[in-house]
């Protein structure tokens, strides 16, 4: 079954996030999913998993692995329909590891040129070691925290710097909302949210992300 590593080495871009939204709408959607929080000092989805206990909405399991997760997820792979994992905001043990035994690292970008520079610079590093040992890892970058101000080029011009570097930027971008930031800390997610947009969003960016890992595996 798909496992999803949500990386990069920039800390801030959203990839607890991400994965959290990813989670509830496949979950919504009939999937069994399992979160993996895989950072040691910051338990963002661990916390986020307790949180939820308390709303009455459907539980999503988080497991917290640490070090080493090649095994770890191959082992986990026929369990779940959908495995997300995510990694320290750094190069790290967890990251190299989990890209090794992922089908897909979907890189959460911020709009901002020292963002996209770490991204186009070391992650591809990092990528590029991973697929000697994954060939068929597949990559999709998503844009977050982007500005709602329609006069804003930022993300635009982000997109065509990854798009050259050979990322392929997602069709959907992950806009700046107070959304994401109230219901992670209330446990919930932007599916579960009134708020059209930010359901939008996410819900076109997990068709996008299932397509692609599904097409593959075909």
């Amino acid at each position: 079954m798909p496992t999803i590593t949500i990386a990069n080495v920039k800390g801030g871009c959203g990839k607890s996030t991400v994965a959290l939204n990813l989670a509830v709408q496949l979950h919504q959607a009939g999937r069994g999913v399992l979160l993996i929080d895989a950072d040691p000092s910051i338990r963002t989805l661990s916390t986020w998993e307790q949180d939820r206990q308390d709303t009455g909405a459907p539980i999503i399991p988080v497991v917290h692995k640490t070090g080493m997760l090649h095994k770890t997820l191959s082992s986990l792979a026929a369990q779940h329909d959908v495995i997300i994992v995510d990694v320290p905001g750094k190069d790290s043990a967890e990251m190299r590891t989990a890209l090794t035994a992922s089908d897909l690292a979907l890189v959460p970008v911020l709009p901002s040129q020292p963002d996209v520079d770490a991204t186009t610079g070391t992650l591809l590093e990092i990528l590029a070691q991973a697929r000697e040992y994954n060939e068929d890892l597949e990559t999709l970058a998503v844009l977050t925290k982007v500005p709602t101000h329609i006069w804003s080029k930022e993300a635009d011009e982000a997109a065509q710097i990854l798009t050259d570097a050979g990322l392929t930027p997602a069709g959907t971008r992950i806009h700046d909302r107070a959304v994401f930031r109230s219901s992670l800390s209330e446990g919930l997610s932007a599916p579960e949210s009134t708020n059209s947009k930010a359901k939008a969003e996410i819900r076109t960016l997990t068709d996008q992300v299932m397509t692609l890992i599904e097409g593959e595996n075909q």
